[in-house]
């Protein structure tokens, strides 16, 4: 076959794959053009999850009749000049490549108009092929229409999700520049009726809790703080509030919405002694560095980014998220929790809860010097009887007492036991939950509402069927909104929202096409493992005998879900050898 040039509509057309994947991509591209055009309003439009339509309006500089034209050419910008141009960078498109990708893939409408002329102009490109270009009566500014997208190119629209999953993708993404530029007043519409709108110069923590659902000002801590090279301000969340992915930290760069594992390291570095193992904190993080700084011209999305000093630039965002929580946490040093967990009454310093749980209806009473319990976790109905072998029938074990306050010390009559509580009240926990086959439901007196992002919305359409397996009825309420009806009698209602949000994280991190019993069995895995109370210091010696019994009578005593050990055997001769080896030393 001999080589021949490519024709100008399948060059853009292949471009099209890596720029405008999905509609979401599209609304991308068309908002920066909107914001590099300096327009304080920005609507933007779209119907049946952006396939059928896209309308993107702002009130921006507009363009002349020629830059019009030239605009739908391949690698036309006003952006940059030369090559050194792209080490300053201050705009968000530089390639040339997003207009004429649409236009290619799509009925593509053009209207603009500059401030100083009396009209406007209009081009209209089917597939491609401009069919026209003339004066049009307009306000100034820019709007952009693009109809039945990826038509000429069915192959790739069947690829595409459903409307409802599309759409939350665009309105994941509206709301995520609508936080970037609070100068900005956008706009978001579907099939004409209105999602949300936002008002221009509202501060940060307004702006963050207009937009963004499921967040609370008292949540967060406001900071801003300038080094040599770059500046960055934001909210972040307290220790007491977290969730099971980093799905959000959310991250901008000179106002660009970034996927950066540098920052997202650097933050979850500095809540490491805050946070529990496995649990991240909420975050909005704006970055501003000097363009040259930074390289955005990785991939043709251009949301992977990286810095020129990456090192430096995690170090000084870790030690900043660290000196602001150290100062939030300071005025309660002298607190008996102990160092790097949130002194806080939540579900991990729930003693009294962690003894409902392993014991039924009646709470066991805690030793005189233990803490008192702030909220009782609600009562777990008692498993079904074990059948007990052989090694299960008599408990051997004799207390001696506990350790370091996070473990137990049992003789044996082949030795010692170190038990692990915490460990061992996930396995005696988890197990608990699974023994669930016939799921007991409790009903609500108050339905608990929740109103979720876009996507995690969808998340849990396409999940119901999966809560309901574990005893959750839960019902639409409208968009993104659904009413939780019921809950499983082994969680209680104030840990409802948190099991749910959480287990939409697992979801949309690892994917709702895995099997119904993979994901049940990771979602109380997960659930065991992050909502077991710590039982170290709250547990009489009673209770910790009858945890032992309880780990013993489980199918897996030997770990944890997480994996770790529930407790370690030293029998005699290993100790009479360390013994041993001891004296000779000596």
């Amino acid at each position: 076959m001999s080589v021949v040039v490519l024709p100008d509509n399948v060059v853009n057309q292949i471009a099209a794959g890596e720029v405008v994947q999905r509609p979401v991509a599209a609304v991308k591209e068309l908002i920066e053009n909107s914001l590099d055009a300096g327009a304080t309003y920005v609507e933007v439009e779209f119907a049946h999850g952006g396939k059928s339509l896209l309308r993107v309006k702002d009130n921006g500089s507009g363009m002349s009749a020629q830059d019009a034209g030239l605009a739908l050419e391949r690698h036309a910008t006003s952006k940059l000049r030369t090559a050194e141009d792209l080490n300053a960078l201050l705009t968000f498109g530089f390639r040339g490549e997003a207009l004429p990708s649409i236009a290619s893939i799509s009925k593509f409408t053009l209207r603009t108009r500059l401030q100083d002329q009396p009209c406007g102009t209009e081009v209209f490109v089917n597939s491609g092929k401009l069919i026209h270009q003339h004066e049009c009566g307009m306000a100034p500014g820019t709007s952009i229409e693009v109809v039945h997208l990826f038509g000429n190119v069915p192959a790739r629209r069947k690829f595409l999700k459903s409307d409802n999953v599309e759409a939350a993708h665009i309105i994941q993404l509206v709301r995520l520049y609508s936080i970037a530029y609070p100068a900005v007043s956008f706009v978001l519409m579907e099939e004409g009726r209105t999602l949300f709108s936002t008002t221009a110069g509202l501060p940060l923590t307004e702006r963050v809790q207009s937009v963004w659902s499921g967040v609370q000002a008292q949540d967060f801590i406001e900071f801003e703080e300038s080094f040599s090279d770059f500046s960055c301000q934001g909210l972040l969340s307290k220790p007491s509030v977290s969730r099971s992915t980093r799905q959000d930290i959310i991250t901008f760069v000179n106002g660009r919405p970034v996927d950066s594992r540098v920052l997202k390291s650097a933050i979850s570095e500095g809540y490491h002694t805050f946070i529990p193992k496995g649990r991240y904190p909420l975050v909005f993080l704006f970055i501003t560095v000097k363009p040259e700084l930074v390289d955005v011209n990785i991939h043709p999305t251009k949301q992977e980014i990286r810095f020129r000093n990456e090192a430096k630039v995690r170090r000084l965002v870790s030690e900043m998220v660290l000196e602001r929580l150290q100062e939030l946490s300071r005025p309660l040093e002298n607190t008996e929790d102990e160092p790097g967990l949130p002194p806080v009454a939540d579900v991990f310093e729930l003693r009294q809860g962690a003894a409902s749980l392993l014991h039924g209806d009646e709470p066991v009473e805690p030793e005189a010097q233990a803490p008192k319990a702030a909220v009782a976790l609600a009562p777990v109905s008692k498993p079904k009887p074990v059948v007990q072998t052989p090694t299960q029938e008599r408990f051997t074990w004799r207390y001696v007492g506990k350790v370091r306050r996070r473990y137990a010390l049992f003789e044996t009559e082949a030795g010692l036991i170190l038990f692990n509580m915490r460990a061992a009240h996930e396995r005696v926990l988890y197990e608990r939950i699974m023994a669930h086959k016939e799921v007991n439901a409790q009903q609500l007196l108050i339905p608990i509402s929740l109103e979720l992002q876009a996507l995690e919305a969808t998340v849990l359409e396409e999940a119901l069927g999966l809560f309901q397996e574990v005893g959750f009825e839960i019902a639409p309420f409208g968009r993104n909104f659904f009413r939780v009806e019921a809950l499983p009698d082994w969680i209680s209602q104030e840990q409802g929202e948190a099991f749910i949000r959480d287990a939409l994280g697992v979801i949309r991190e690892q994917g709702s096409q895995k099997g119904k019993g993979n994901f049940i069995h990771e979602v109380i895995a997960r659930l065991a493992s992050s909502r077991a109370v710590r039982v170290d210091d709250g547990l009489n010696e009673g209770s910790i005998v009858d945890l032992a019994k309880s780990l013993l009578r489980c199918e897996c005593p030997l770990t944890s879900p997480r994996g770790n050990p529930t407790y370690v055997e030293l029998g005699d001769s290993e100790i009479d050898r360390r013994m041993s080896i001891s004296v000779k030393t000596a």
